[in-house]
This record gives structure tokens, sequence and C-alpha cells, in this order.
């Protein structure tokens, strides 16, 4: 018996490292302090311009730095995760204590602890869970414009490309300017005990 458990173990090692993923780069400034990398701005024009088609439109500063913040966290993550193989299988090695954290919900709580101070005055942001409670369940930030309703938003979910963001529309507006989600149905929830506060005063805050 002991055999044939080191001998799994061994094949689950050798299918985890032979399925490694890029994940996204970080750069340090003069104080040594992260960065983004130059190779990953692609992704804050990306997400700055998805946001911006967000109705009405809000502020091109803000949508911006959203944009920054989301990119370095997911970057940052990425490497105190120890991120080296395909989400499904990060998530194996999160729930047998090899990884430190990586699961859909923390990627969602960390996100959420850095975009929550910038206080955006044209965006509002959301906690979105899809799937509840199934195998499949997953958490992301959804950014709507200020004041509009949920399934008008853009994901900020960067558990599903490994630390690279993906920024889509949760709801197929019948517009190509940003892709909808075919991935996932997403519904409003509140955010775990403890999460950062991302739901400005004022805003409805999801009671579920």
């Amino acid at each position: 018996m002991p055999r044939i458990s080191v001998r799994l173990l061994l094949f689950v090692s050798a299918a985890l490292l032979s399925a490694c993923v890029s994940t996204p780069r970080t750069a340090r400034d003069d104080s040594d302090q992260p960065v983004i990398a130059k190779s990953e701005m692609v992704q804050v024009t990306t997400i700055k311009d998805a946001l911006m088609t967000l109705q009405p439109t809000g502020s091109p500063e803000e949508a911006q730095r959203i944009a920054e913040v989301a990119v370095l966290t997911g970057a940052e993550s990425a490497k105190s995760y120890g991120v080296m193989t395909p989400p499904a299988e990060h998530n194996w090695l999160v729930n047998r204590g090899l990884r430190p954290r990586g699961l859909c919900w923390q990627w969602t709580w960390d996100m959420a602890a850095a975009l929550a101070p910038l206080h955006p005055k044209t965006f509002d942001l959301h906690w979105g869970i899809s799937n509840a409670a199934l195998f499949n369940e997953h958490n992301s930030i959804i950014v709507t414009a200020r004041g509009q309703p949920f399934d008008t938003g853009i994901t900020l979910d960067p558990w599903r490309s490994s630390g690279y963001v993906t920024a889509v529309r949760i709801v197929n507006d019948g517009t190509f300017k940003v892709p909808y989600d075919k991935d996932y149905r997403w519904i409003e929830r509140r955010p775990p005990a403890g999460a950062a506060e991302i739901y400005r005063p004022g805003q409805k805050m999801p009671t579920n």
C-alpha cells in the first residue's frame, strides 16, 4: 500500500510539473518596491479600455488606477502564492497544504483589499460569485459604473489565468467592445466576514 501511495504521489507531482504555466511579471522601482513590468502594460490598457465602456462613462484617471492596481495585485499574488500550475492544479496543491493560498476566493479577497482603498467616485466595486456551493464555485471582483446594476459589470478575475486579470462583461450586452463571460454566470454576494469593505457608503449591500 505505501508503494502505491508513493507512486501515486510521484505521478501527480510529475503531472503538475509538466503543466507549468506562465505568470505575469513585476519589476522594482528605485525604492525596491514592486511595480508593473513593461511586459504587463498591455493588460493595464485592456482593462482601462474595458472599464471606460461602462455607462455612464467613468473617470479615465480612476479607470487607469483601478487597472494598474488590479494588474499589480494579480502579478504579486501569483508570486506570493507560488503559482506554477493551472488554476485547478494549484487549488489541489492549496487544499493539500502544499501552497499557502490561491483558491479563487483568496485571489478575490486580496484583490478587494488592494482596490478598496482607492475609493473610486465614478465606479463601484462588487463581490461576485458563480456556482455557489458547487464544486466549481468561483469568486471575482466585479466593477460597474457608479450606481449602475451589478449585471452591467466587468470582472477583475486573476484566478482563471494564473495572475493575468480577465476583464469581461458578466452579461452579453449585445456589443462586441468587451467580450462577455461565457464560462460563468454571476450573482452579487456579501463579502466574507473580514474581507475588505468594497461597498461605498450608500451603495446597496447584497443580503446573501
